[in-house]
């Protein structure tokens, strides 16, 4: 059985930071498991079996396989070396505010079949590329392969919002109205460690607010109050890696108003109380 506490896993980045490619190395079964970190898998061999958030999947061949931030996953069974991993930091994905504005439309996408698509072949061009640059010796390897990641993300930022407009809803907006819902983005990303409101915001692009909450959905998939405490999460996390800082302060200095609301928050979303992730990370530092 799954147990939030003790499958949380901390990844320490050993080469570069924020990013980590694997091959040789990847394991044959990993137990359930979930990290702050996604991690992209290219199976290179036949009958490659995965499972996210409790749905299994059989990845042959060129097959593509994405586990976003957060998401509780296993190695099921793979053959030996079966898989090339490619894991990166979610700051690669909320540091693009255009593209963390969708990233909850990006994490209904897990499967990437071996096909003719622009998007499969982006992404098998790109991981591939990361996996030789990374044990290439070349210059500026750090940043040839977040530019590859950063990449990856975009093509498939752009498949989620075909598949979105396609089903309508975002059809007649136009792009003003898109721009607006970045700007409110944006400002909540900036402003998120204050006491904010939805009305605060609205105002701030000049919407109503009930026009403000139905387009901020259609857009983000995500209410209000879900993006901001997101981000207020994002924002407690990094603080919670100071030992200086105590956790009554990580929560005020990050926008909650009450310690036992951000204990609350902290545990229903990062599976683990605040002390416990500390320790978790204090436990895995070299």
């Amino acid at each position: 059985m799954f147990q939030p506490n003790q499958n949380r896993e901390i990844i320490n980045y050993t080469d570069f930071k924020d990013v980590g490619v694997s091959y040789e190395s990847s394991p044959c079964t990993f137990p359930p498991h979930w990290h702050l970190s996604a991690e992209f898998v290219l199976a290179r061999k036949d009958d490659c079996n995965y499972e996210i958030n409790g749905k299994n999947y059989t990845l042959n061949e060129g097959d593509i396989l994405l586990v976003w931030p957060a998401e509780v996953h296993e190695v099921v069974k793979t053959p030996q070396n079966a898989s090339l991993i490619l894991q990166f930091s979610s700051e690669l994905i909320t540091t693009h505010k255009d593209i963390d504005l969708i990233s909850n439309r990006l994490r209904s996408i897990h499967l990437i079949r071996r096909d003719n698509s622009t998007l499969y072949r982006n992404l098998y061009e790109n991981m591939t590329s990361c996996y030789n640059i990374y044990h290439s010796g070349e210059l500026f390897i750090e940043t040839q392969i977040k530019l590859k990641i950063v990449d990856m993300l975009y093509q498939i930022a752009v498949f989620a919002i075909s598949q979105q407009i396609s089903d309508s809803a975002l059809m007649g907006n136009s792009s003003d109205t898109y721009n607006k819902v970045q700007q409110a983005c944006s400002y909540i990303i900036e402003n998120c460690t204050k006491p904010i409101t939805q009305q605060e915001v609205a105002d701030y692009v000049n919407f109503s607010t009930y026009y403000f909450s139905r387009i901020f959905k259609e857009y983000t998939d995500e209410s209000f109050n879900v993006f901001l405490t997101r981000h207020r999460l994002e924002h407690a996390v990094r603080l919670l890696t100071s030992d200086n800082i105590s956790i009554t302060d990580v929560a005020f200095l990050s926008g909650f108003q009450s310690i036992s609301n951000f204990n609350k928050v902290f545990l229903k979303e990062m599976k683990c109380s605040p002390k416990e992730y500390r320790k978790l990370r204090q436990q895995s530092q070299p």
